[in-house]
């Protein structure tokens, strides 16, 4: 679970006061959520968009700011910048919004940032890892409330050169501006720790066969294994590796705060099982205030009625990749023991995440 809900909160609410509030008190401050609600990463838009609408809901319980309330519009930007730039001239030009956040691809986000700019609005980044953002390429109508590459390679590979036996590091990550800045965060650091570089692979956002890398992979012999993938592109890198016998209890594997979450964790089969990341929020921090947010956080998103639990997509079959509209049902029983018998739900888990990481689906569920 991300801590969006927290960062949001007061980048919305520092942003409304810049508003002059001079507006009646009845307008409501729109802010447009330009996230990926589909593709790759949409594991990773839920969660903005979990966060954005709880971070709204206790602003406005408790009278808005300023007596204004806020009011959310959500686009799908899938993770591409052509279109997350469509999507955000929408909002600006045509609903008229006060505020762009959600993006997740740093790429999108440099994109928005300009758009943002021509437009006289602010960019709220809350997830985007490439240091550039802030950067080389800094917009001064863009701010980020979240750690970016290089401050997440500092800490994690300051702790695997000290605590990880093995040397030998092979990096991994997307084919854009975040993969290619995390990786090269990553190499940085481990060279300057006395680690040993063994190679390096870019494979395209959104890759669905990671095949070719694995033989790379295998003759570089690594003890560790460090990727900037997220969302669904772990799910098939991690279960790929874990197929051809690239894991091991001798390998390490390591990476970015998005690539392994507790939204495609399940997905994996155990293959991210040890995976060490560096992240700046945990759910387990020992504080009233953290522990008030988790709470709300639960009470808000995972209360699960027995009813409208989500049907696994192995319940289902289709050419080769299902469809909530074309899929048929292959087993009707699956579909009704995951109904009715909460104590085999978890080997479902596991046999449905067997058959999604097969058919390289980029969904994962179907209700």
């Amino acid at each position: 679970m991300l801590n969006t809900p927290t960062v949001l909160s007061s980048a919305i609410a520092a942003f409304a006061f810049s508003l002059g509030l001079n507006a009646h008190a009845a307008d409501a401050i729109k802010v447009g959520v330009v996230t990926p609600l589909s593709g790759s990463y949409a594991p990773i838009g839920k969660q903005v968009r979990w966060g954005a609408e709880l971070a709204v809901k206790e602003i406005n319980a408790a009278g808005g700011v300023g007596g204004r309330p806020f009011e959310l519009l959500f686009e799908d930007e899938e993770a591409n910048p052509p279109v997350a730039v469509r999507k955000s001239e929408k909002l600006l030009q045509q609903d008229k919004v006060d505020l762009l956040t959600g993006t997740v691809n740093s790429g999108s986000t440099l994109a928005v940032g300009q758009v943002a700019g021509r437009n006289n609005r602010i960019l709220v980044t809350t997830v985007s890892y490439a240091p550039s953002i802030t950067g080389t390429q800094c917009n001064p109508n863009v701010f980020r409330v979240n750690a970016n590459a290089f401050m997440q390679s500092s800490a994690l590979t300051s702790w695997l050169t000290k605590n990880v036996a093995g040397k030998r590091y092979f990096f991994i990550g997307p084919d854009y501006e975040m993969g290619r800045s995390s990786i090269s965060a990553f190499q940085d650091d481990i060279k300057r720790l006395s680690g040993t570089d063994v190679g390096s692979a870019f494979p395209p956002l959104g890759a669905k066969d990671f095949t070719p890398y694995v033989g790379q992979i295998r003759s570089a012999r690594p003890d560790v294994i460090m990727t900037a993938t997220a969302g669904n592109d772990t799910v098939r890198l991690l279960t790929q590796l874990k197929e051809y016998g690239i894991l091991s209890d001798k390998l390490t594997l390591a990476g970015s705060a998005g690539a392994v979450t507790q939204e495609n964790i399940g997905a994996m089969d155990g293959a991210a099982e040890g995976f060490l990341s560096a992240a700046g929020y945990s759910i387990d921090i020992d504080t009233s205030a953290n522990k008030k947010f988790v709470a709300a956080f639960k009470k808000e998103f995972q209360r699960i009625r027995i009813s409208s639990l989500p049907i696994p997509m192995a319940c289902f079959t289709s050419s080769s990749r299902p469809s909530r509209r074309r899929a048929a049902p292959m087993n009707r029983s699956c579909a009704a023991r995951w109904r009715t018998q909460p104590g085999k739900r978890r080997k479902a888990r596991r046999r449905c995440a067997r058959a999604i990481t097969r058919r390289s689906s980029i969904w994962l569920w179907s209700r």
